[in-house]
């Protein structure tokens, strides 16, 4: 797949999804959203709070509030989901994602 294929919410979505998939965080292991967003450019924090937004909306992810901030985690039902929105951005994480999952 083309890196033009990709659109800047898809790639900012899937890199959320990919932190904390990678480090694990589903269900009742939460992060800290300020700790999600520090890899990305300054320029896409407010977009990466939208799509956080948008991604708790459609039930890919879980959100609560703990120590006074948002936390978030992924949802342990929808992993299959979260799965195949990262492989579509970063296919070269496919074989990883799959040992994983």
């Amino acid at each position: 797949m083309e890196s033009s294929d990709i659109n800047e919410e898809e790639l900012v979505d899937a890199t959320i999804l990919k932190k904390l998939f990678l480090s694990r965080r589903i269900g009742g292991k939460h992060l800290p959203f300020r700790f999600v967003i520090q890899g990305l450019p300054n320029r896409l924090h407010n977009l990466a709070k939208k799509r956080a937004n948008k991604l708790i909306a459609k039930g890919l992810m879980l959100s609560k509030v703990s120590t006074g901030e948002e936390h978030i985690s992924l949802n342990p039902k929808r992993l299959s989901e979260v799965i195949n929105i990262v492989e579509r951005v970063f296919p070269e994480l496919k074989e990883r994602l799959r040992q994983q999952g």
